[in-house]
């Protein structure tokens, strides 16, 4: 297992209640395990991590790609209605990009 989680890549957290999901990635030395533990260190939890914009273009520009990818059936409405909730996270939308176009080929 140590192996493993030495290792770079994508994963998949949840809270200890099982409510909220996270999708991270970690590259780098030190790989997944180096990742949790900055996580653990600085960061908290994953409400430290919801999306926020600076700019209405941007935030108008991402919340449209995530519908696209809905209307198209990419990927499920409920991230569309994470997004508007304010409960998206960095990790979740970067996790998107990759599944949207994973399934767009």
């Amino acid at each position: 297992m140590k192996q493993v989680l030495n290792q770079n890549g994508i994963y998949i957290q949840r809270s200890e209640d099982g409510k909220s999901r996270y999708i991270g990635s970690a590259y780098g030395s030190g790989g997944i395990i180096s990742r949790w533990m900055t996580h653990l260190e600085f960061l908290g939890n994953a409400n430290d991590d919801k999306m926020q914009f600076t700019n209405k273009t941007t935030k108008a520009a991402v919340r449209d790609f995530i519908k696209q990818a809905v209307d198209k059936g990419l990927i499920e409405k409920l991230w569309l209605d994470k997004f508007d909730n304010g409960t998206m996270t960095n990790g979740d939308y970067e996790g998107l990009k990759l599944i949207i176009a994973q399934r767009s080929n």
